[in-house]
């Protein structure tokens, strides 16, 4: 869990009383449910105006997100490639082509399958006259 997201999360709502009782109000206008609907209305309605529906759904599965730390896959992508690697280098790159459809990650995969194709590597000398 994130605990920046929950800390700014509690520091937004606490300023906002705060702020609120400091001009004079009472904490209990401030939590009024005809303005929390007119607000929360108001603004799911626009959310719903400015986004597709399957883009909405998508923002909903990935609410969980927010408060979740994400997983550092980068030292396992690295030991793959290293893996790879020495095993294109002990036999050759045409060796590696069963590999393409063990890995799970589609740009790896992708990026596999060109170096087995033989792409012709771009440098600069590329572009130069």
């Amino acid at each position: 869990m994130d605990r920046t997201t929950i800390f700014g999360l509690l520091l937004g709502g606490v300023s906002l009383l705060v702020g609120y009782l400091l001009e004079g109000g009472s904490a209990g206008m401030i939590f009024q449910v005809t303005a929390a609907v007119i607000v929360l209305g108001g603004t799911a309605g626009a959310v719903c105006l400015s986004f597709s529906g399957a883009q909405l759904s998508q923002s909903w599965r990935s609410l969980g997100h927010i408060f979740r730390k994400p997983q550092d896959k980068t030292p396992l992508h690295v030991a793959r490639l290293v893996e790879l690697a020495y095993r294109a280098r002990r036999e050759g790159l045409l060796a590696l082509e069963p590999e393409i459809a063990q890995l799970s990650d589609p740009f790896l995969r992708r990026g596999l399958q060109l170096v087995v194709d033989g792409l012709r590597v771009l440098t600069i000398d590329t572009f130069m006259l």
